[in-house]
């Protein structure tokens, strides 16, 4: 099942996903970072973002592989993966979350992932990594 998970970067959600995660594909979106961003106080940003999901692209996953615990740091590994919609063009690129903690709490998150095989999926042009 496909599961959309609004205010999933915060101290809840985080802990929602790493559950939800384990059983199905989850769309995570944060107000300032996830795999999509929306104003959750704006019902104009939220329409925007579920139109924006079900339009830009197909079968658009997160996949964890690896959880890396270097105490107040937790590293996440894994593949972004989807087929833009409108160039029919599919990408597979690695990511890596980089989760700081303080006090228990996130304090900052950082994701890195090859974006050129995702702006040529949404050119429609060159490799996308698959």
């Amino acid at each position: 099942m496909k599961i959309i998970v609004i205010g999933a970067t915060g101290t809840i959600g985080s802990k929602v996903i790493e559950q939800l995660r384990a059983r199905h594909e989850v769309i995570a979106v944060g107000s300032s970072s996830g795999d999509y961003q929306a104003d959750i106080a704006s019902v104009d940003a939220v329409r925007a973002l579920f139109e924006r999901l079900g339009q830009e692209w197909e079968g658009y996953s997160a996949t964890a592989e690896a959880f890396h615990d270097a105490g107040d740091t937790i590293v996440v590994t894994g593949w972004y993966a989807g087929t833009y919609r409108k160039s029919g063009k599919s990408f597979r690129a690695r990511f890596a979350h980089v989760w700081r903690l303080r006090d228990g709490k996130i304090h900052r998150f950082e994701q890195f992932t090859d974006t050129l095989l995702v702006a040529r999926a949404m050119a429609g042009d060159g490799p996308g990594g698959r």
